[in-house]
């Protein structure tokens, strides 16, 4: 006979899921005695581009012993942004920071001002299933409901959030289930991202080559004369024009 136990989920407060969290910062553009820590930073404006594998974006920069110490990102932190927003774009967006993301950057990463660090309690739930739980109510605008607007910027309510915003937990074993079929499918997303980066880099490399320097396959053979235009040299048998000799054009 086949027993069955129910799996009970429990709503708890968000605040009541992390073991800490604190403000990030921006340090200074060049190394002092004061500001002696180099470590990159990450801002809500970079987290989209380090979503899908791209750190190129984010700033290099130098940082308080102390600051760089308590803000110093590590594998299963959160970076949460709390300000910063525009009318029709909310703040709280989120990134889950992984070792292979720890890797790709290559030095110390700490959130920008604008971001906090947000540190998941490991004995209460599982970090990367707390992230797609931000990404679920900030995809959904669920998080509307703690956004402020002053200045022409958009701020969020962290302390409320904290204590007003329920999650629906599973026992941890079920949490680490769906974070790992989630972080599956993110990862597809950010290899095929990289791919079709790599195809349009060798489709402009082509271009050039075919239509800029010329060089397509047989060009040994085949004669280059005057364009009688700003063009200069082109390919006998070529000619150049307007775009609208091709197509019409719609202002």
């Amino acid at each position: 006979m086949t027993t069955h136990t129910k799996t009970k989920w429990q709503k708890v407060k968000i605040g009541d899921l992390l073991s800490g969290f604190i403000g990030g910062g921006w340090g200074n553009d060049s190394q002092t005695k004061e500001f002696s820590e180099p470590a990159f930073v990450i801002r809500g404006t970079d987290i989209p581009h380090v979503l899908i594998g791209d750190v190129r974006s984010l700033p290099f920069r130098f940082h308080k012993k102390s600051n760089l110490k308590s803000r110093k990102l590590g594998e299963g932190d959160i970076v949460f942004e709390v300000s910063g927003g525009s009318k029709g774009q909310w703040v709280g967006r989120s990134l889950i920071i992984k070792e292979k993301l720890l890797g790709e950057i290559g030095k110390d990463v700490m959130p920008a001002s604008f971001c906090k660090k947000l540190t998941p309690d490991n004995a209460k739930t599982d970090p990367t299933f707390i992230y797609y739980f931000l990404q679920k109510i900030y995809q959904t605008d669920e998080i509307s409901q703690w956004q402020t607007q002053s200045t022409g910027i958009s701020n969020f309510k962290f302390e409320k959030f904290l204590d007003e915003c329920f999650v629906n937990l599973p026992p941890h074993p079920t949490q680490k289930q769906i974070a790992e079929v989630l972080s599956a499918y993110d990862d597809l997303i950010e290899n095929n991202t990289k791919r079709i980066k790599i195809l349009e880099q060798i489709a402009q490399a082509i271009y050039r080559e075919w239509f800029v320097y010329f060089r397509f396959p047989g060009h040994e053979k085949v004669k280059m004369v005057d364009s009688k235009t700003d063009f200069g040299k082109i390919p006998d048998g070529w000619k150049t024009g307007e775009l609208s000799d091709l197509a019409t054009i719609t202002m």
